[in-house]
């Protein structure tokens, strides 16, 4: 039987393979073990050189982010064309699918408050940068603060844009101005669907929330300026640019604490001030009562423990009390008195403890001793 010429030339080619698989297997000959403290000192050199790379890259871009920051107006575009990179470069049609898409969302380049959210989102991402350059984010405190006085400048970012149903009665005519019928309907609605070209307000909204309330980390602008694992996770830093609770307590209140900085219990009724404007610009009756019912009172007990540890223990049982009584219903109220009860414990043991070295300090010193004795007159000696 003949074979093809194919299976010929993959026997020719077999052949060698088969002689040298029956040899004697080679034995793989390994280099002398290395000299550890060569290795690691090796190791370090190279760590150092992937660290000076990383901060220089941060570096770069943060030096972008301040000069659109510095541009009038800058911030709300390079979001824009940071979503074009995301989203649209690379697919196949992205250039019209992004045409589309901008003619579609015309009016964000004008819209007052993506352009505020968008600066409020760069600025706090130059922050972060800039934080994970450094050993510490303390230095960066009087940063800090003032990105939460533009936040609390920004608060109108927050208000309800829902505006309040207007039914009205419409007429439909013919050509020949002939009513042929009515329509009922809401008039802000009806408005909206005529304007063509633009991003509705809930859209807006969306966008808005998203550059706040999402990681900066993770965001358009991260994305586009491929940031992803550069920032290392930050110690004592929050990655929410509009979070002002998260930023207070992982920037600011460590610190404070560290140091028992009287400073540190206000830093809860800033907190409660600006979530009290929060609510005030959204106008929403049920999230109101959620917050004074639920939120209000757990801040406060938060306030309280800051209270002790700045040394105030009295103050923080007094505020205490008053919470656990004001909102005896509250769903944490179990933990409030077992809290409570440990702090008294503690109190009755300090002053008993107070109370035990006074005695000591009076059998120590009998009766006719120099602590007893009248003053000596100089002028009767």
């Amino acid at each position: 039987m003949l074979l093809p010429v194919r299976s010929l030339t993959l026997l020719s080619l077999a052949a060698p393979f088969l002689a040298f698989s029956q040899a004697t297997t080679p034995v793989v000959k390994d280099d002398p073990p290395p000299k550890l403290d060569v290795v690691e000192e090796q190791v370090k050199s190279l760590a150092e050189v992937r660290e000076a790379g990383r901060i220089r890259f941060l570096k770069d871009v943060y030096a972008k982010i301040i000069s659109v920051l510095n541009q009038s107006g800058a911030a709300g575009d390079f979001v824009i064309d940071c979503m074009r990179t995301v989203r649209f470069r690379g697919q196949e049609n992205g250039n019209v699918d992004f045409a589309e898409w901008k003619k579609a969302n015309r009016n964000l380049y004008s819209d007052r408050d993506f352009q505020k959210a968008a600066e409020l989102h760069l600025q706090y991402l130059a922050l972060t940068l800039e934080r994970a350059t450094l050993e510490s984010s303390e230095p960066l405190q009087k940063k800090v603060w003032a990105h939460l006085a533009r936040l609390v400048d920004a608060v109108d970012l927050h208000r309800n844009i829902d505006k309040p149903d207007q039914r009205v009665k419409f007429r439909v005519v013919n050509e020949q101005r002939e009513v042929t019928g009515e329509i009922v309907g809401d008039m802000n609605s009806m408005g909206e669907a005529q304007v063509q070209n633009g991003a509705s307000p809930a859209e807006i909204r969306r966008y808005v929330d998203d550059m706040l309330t999402g990681n900066v980390d993770s965001g358009l602008v991260a994305q586009a300026m491929e940031l992803r694992g550069h920032f290392k996770d930050p110690e004592n830093w929050s990655m929410v640019p509009g979070d002002v609770g998260a930023i207070l307590e992982e920037n600011i209140r460590p610190f404070l604490r560290e140091k028992k900085d009287p400073s540190l219990a206000w830093t809860w009724d800033y907190e409660i001030r600006y979530r009290m404007e929060v609510l005030k610009k959204k106008n929403n009756d049920k999230e109101t009562e959620e917050f004074r019912k639920v939120e209000l009172p757990r801040l406060l007990w938060k306030q309280a423990q800051d209270w002790k540890v700045i040394g105030a223990p009295n103050k923080a049982l007094a505020q205490e009390l008053k919470i656990a009584q004001d909102y005896p219903t509250h769903r944490d109220f179990e933990r409030w008195m077992n809290e409570i009860e440990r702090d008294v414990a503690a109190l009755k043991s300090d002053k008993k403890e107070e109370a035990t070295v006074e005695e000591g300090i009076d059998a120590a010193t009998p009766p006719g001793t120099a602590t007893d004795a009248p003053a000596v007159n100089p002028s009767s000696t």
